[in-house]
């Protein structure tokens, strides 16, 4: 079966989650389970058909969603490798952890140059005093 068909027996959307999928399965187990038409054989032939059909879709579902499951960490270890390590915290924080982190580098920078220039005024004015 294909993961469309599945979809639409479980009559959920394309978009749907592995756990709108469960409650879908269920809500047809509990509208389609057989005992619920043991007074007239035709229903519950029917219902036993309905509950294949939902069985076979949700087993689909499921599969869908571990394949799905194991292509998004496939592809995010991928990512994440390419990655320098820089990048891979970037990448994980949140906005405020990006802006801190990039005004750290930034005061950081500029405490670097001014030590210099002030290394570099001091270090003139005792040449002068010497000369």
């Amino acid at each position: 079966m294909n993961i469309r068909r599945a979809f639409e027996i479980l009559e959920i959307d394309a978009d749907a989650t592995q756990d709108e999928a469960r409650q879908a399965y269920k809500d047809l187990v509990a509208v389609w389970h057989p005992d619920r038409f043991s007074h007239n054989p035709r229903l519950k032939n029917k219902a036993e058909e309905k509950l294949k059909e939902a069985n076979l879709a949700y087993e689909t579902a499921k599969q869908f969603f571990s394949t799905k499951q194991r292509e998004t960490a496939r592809k995010a270890a991928a990512h994440e490798a390419s990655d320098t390590p820089h990048e891979r915290s970037i990448s994980r924080g949140t906005k405020t952890e990006l802006a801190a982190e990039l005004g750290t580098g930034a005061v950081l920078t500029l405490w670097s140059f001014l030590s210099r220039k002030i290394n570099h005024i001091l270090s003139d004015d005792v040449t002068e005093k010497k000369g």
